[in-house]
């Protein structure tokens, strides 16, 4: 769930109004490539990773690049008002089960399509405030509200929750593990639409 976890925020909360068209906000360059790696050196306006199989790839970075860091987080951390992009399987009695529950940044408010809508995976993504988290002996529910509507989605034990930051460039440290999201030039090269590193 990990990296499924990663291309899946970045897919879908970055790309705005275009939601599943893998295009980052104020670029134009389509985001048509993932690569998984371990970050190898910082410096200026670019990265290495080391990926694998690879070697050590350029990352270039623009001041379009969004520069993410993801940590596990709680349900107990989740509060009113906080902007959530919630992955959920829905059940055959109709109701949604949370797979995965991103807190997102104040950064992402207006970026983000606010919403509910089917992905190719066949899970639903909501993008939606909280509104509500209440914890039962029984389960354990979200209520989000969005604009054209509201949602009730349970949470189970194995539900990942993670928190999302916005980070600068100069935050990246040599050994930590990256997912960058971009473009793939000629030279071998990959221009950064994301960069999203997993913090301990």
């Amino acid at each position: 769930m990990g990296q499924q976890g990663v291309q899946t925020v970045l897919a879908v909360i970055m790309a705005g109004a275009g939601i599943l068209g893998g295009v980052v906000p104020g670029s134009a360059q389509p985001a048509n490539i993932v690569r998984e790696g371990t970050i190898n050196g910082v410096g200026g306006n670019s990265i290495t990773v080391a990926l694998a199989g690879a070697g050590v790839t350029p990352v270039k970075v623009s001041p379009t690049t969004f520069v993410i860091g993801r940590r596990r987080a709680s349900l107990e951390s989740i509060k009113p008002d906080d902007f959530l992009a919630v992955t959920a399987k829905r059940e055959d009695n109709g109701t949604l089960t949370a797979i995965l529950i991103n807190i997102l940044p104040p950064e992402y408010r207006g970026r983000a399509r606010d919403g509910q809508f089917p992905m190719d995976s066949g899970n639903v993504m909501t993008n939606a405030t909280v509104m509500e988290y209440a914890a039962r002996v029984e389960n354990r529910m979200l209520y989000l509200k969005y604009k054209d509507g509201a949602a009730a989605i349970a949470v189970t034990t194995t539900t990942e929750v993670h928190r999302l930051a916005v980070l600068r460039l100069s935050d990246l440290r040599p050994g930590a593990h990256a997912t960058v999201r971009g473009v793939a030039n000629p030279d071998g090269s990959i221009t950064a639409s994301s960069i999203t590193v997993e913090e301990p």
